[in-house]
């Protein structure tokens, strides 16, 4: 196993370094966003769970980019099983 499989399984633009891991997606309404979102989290959680490998939540956010500031509300339900991401305005990416 090896996580360089986990674009294999994903729809995701997945960005790794170390053991940092990016994932983005792209869509033109906050239904299909959410909608792609949480469809995607699910199959990550899975393949995390096949390979008995695990996440840190709470290590585990999400940031939306629009064109215009505020186009979009805050997603109400992007999750990871069945816990609530944080949504963050800025974080440190390593490596970029």
């Amino acid at each position: 196993m090896y996580v360089n499989d986990l674009p294999l399984i994903s729809n995701f633009k997945i960005i790794f370094f170390g053991d940092y891991t990016v994932l983005s997606l792209s869509a033109d309404s906050m239904y299909e966003i959410t909608t792609k979102i949480n469809e995607e989290l699910e199959s990550v959680d899975n393949w995390l769970k096949y390979d008995k490998l695990s996440l840190n939540y709470s290590k585990t956010q999400y940031m939306l980019f629009t064109k215009q500031k505020n186009l979009f509300p805050q997603i109400s339900t992007c999750e990871l099983t069945t816990i609530n991401l944080q949504e963050v305005d800025a974080s440190n990416t390593l490596g970029l």
